[in-house]
Formats: C-alpha cells, structure tokens, sequence
C-alpha cells in the first residue's frame, strides 16, 4: 500500500472517531465499512489475477502476513480485527483466474 493510500485511510478512521464521540454511530459505521472495502480491494487488486497453480502460496501468503501483523498487536486491535473480519466475509468477491501458457 503506498502511503498516501494509507494516510486516506487513516483520515478516514480519523472521521470515524468522531462521528463515534458525537454519539452519530450510523456514519461512524458506515466509514468503518468504506475502509474496510478500501482495503480489501487494495489487497485483492495487488494479487489478482492468479491462476490455480500459485493459488495455493498466494493463500499461504497471507495467512502467514496476517498472523505475523497480530502476533505484534494489543488485545484491543486483535478483537477489532475479528470484528472486521466477520464484516469483510460478507464481501462479494470475483474471482479472476488466468492460465498462463508456457
């Protein structure tokens, strides 16, 4: 992610926050999930396409990236990141496949 994605992003949160403390919780969710999405499609676009044959350490991949990241974080940020998890599964995804021809 380039830096000025991630500042975006964190403006964003930044809203998100006080949209919280002034007790408007519907437009805190609703930024919640535009970050959520934003992410989500930034990672998606940096991957895709694959093909069947790299899938596997594709997945791998991030698996390992994902539970390196939690390993370093707070109690906190590790239930936030549930919670966002269970929010991102509802994502409809398309799946690009490609066959590469040696």
């Amino acid at each position: 992610m380039t830096k000025e994605f991630l500042l975006e992003c964190e403006r964003k949160l930044a809203k998100s926050y006080v949209c919280t403390a002034l007790g408007r919780d519907d437009d805190s969710i609703a930024i919640t999930k535009e970050i959520a999405k934003d992410i989500a499609f930034e990672v998606t676009n940096s991957i895709h396409p694959i093909s069947m044959e790299t899938a596997p350490y594709v997945v791998a991949a991030l698996r390992t990236l994902a539970n390196g990241i939690e390993k370093e974080m707070n109690p906190l940020d590790k239930e936030i990141a549930r919670a966002l998890q269970e929010l991102m599964g509802r994502f409809q995804f398309v799946k690009e496949e490609v066959k590469v021809d040696l």
